[in-house]
C-alpha cells in the first residue's frame, strides 16, 4: 500500500509540560524538522529582528509583509511581517532548544512554520499552543501512541491538502 503524502492535523500543546516530558511542538519537529527547508516566523509589521536572531542573519532568504496567512487565501486581521529562513544545522539546533511552542513569542518571533520548499508541512499559532501538521499514517500512530490528542484538521482550507 502506498503511503499517504499526509493529512492535515489539529493538536494543542499543553500549558505545562515537565522536564522529562516530550511536548507536543517537540514531537512535531523530531518527526518533520528534518524533512523541511524553511521555517517561516511572523512578528508584527514594524517590529525589529529579536538580536537572538542575528546568528541566522545570512539564512534569511525573504523578508515580507502581507494580510494573509502563510501566502494563502486565510485572511489575517491587519498585516502580519513574515521572515522565512533556510533551514541551516545552526537554525535547526537553536529551534530545537525552545521547549513549548508557548515560548515562541515576547523575545522570540511568533508562529513557527516549516516546509519542504514551497510545501507546507507544519504551522502554528504559538501563543495558543495551536499546531497543525501534515501526518503520514505512521507518523500519526507514533504521536497518538505518546498520548497526544490530534483531530483531523476537516476546516483547513482546500490548498492546505496540495
Amino acid at each position: 500500500m502506498e503511503e499517504r503524502k499526509g493529512q492535515w492535523f489539529f493538536g494543542e500543546e499543553p500549558m505545562h509540560v515537565s522536564a522529562s516530558e516530550e511536548s507536543l511542538w517537540q514531537a512535531v519537529l523530531r518527526l518533520k524538522i528534518e524533512k523541511a527547508t524553511h521555517v517561516e516566523f511572523t512578528l508584527m509589521p514594524r517590529q525589529k529582528t529579536p538580536k537572538i536572531f542575528a546568528p541566522f542573519d545570512s539564512f534569511l532568504e525573504r523578508r515580507f509583509v502581507s494580510s494573509w496567512r502563510y501566502g494563502a487565501q486565510i485572511p489575517l486581521r491587519g498585516k502580519v511581517l513574515y521572515l522565512r529562513y533556510i533551514l541551516a544545522p545552526s537554525l535547526i539546533k537553536f529551534i530545537r532548544e525552545v521547549p513549548t511552542l508557548y515560548a515562541w513569542m515576547d523575545d522570540l518571533p511568533e508562529d513557527p512554520a516549516l516546509y519542504l520548499q514551497s510545501r507546507l508541512l507544519v504551522w502554528t499559532i504559538s501563543h495558543e499552543g495551536y499546531v497543525y501538521v501534515r501526518l503520514t499514517r505512521k507518523e500519526e500512530s507514533e504521536l497518538r501512541s505518546q498520548g497526544f490528542g490530534l483531530e483531523e484538521c476537516v476546516d483547513c482550507p482546500e490548498w492546505l491538502h496540495h
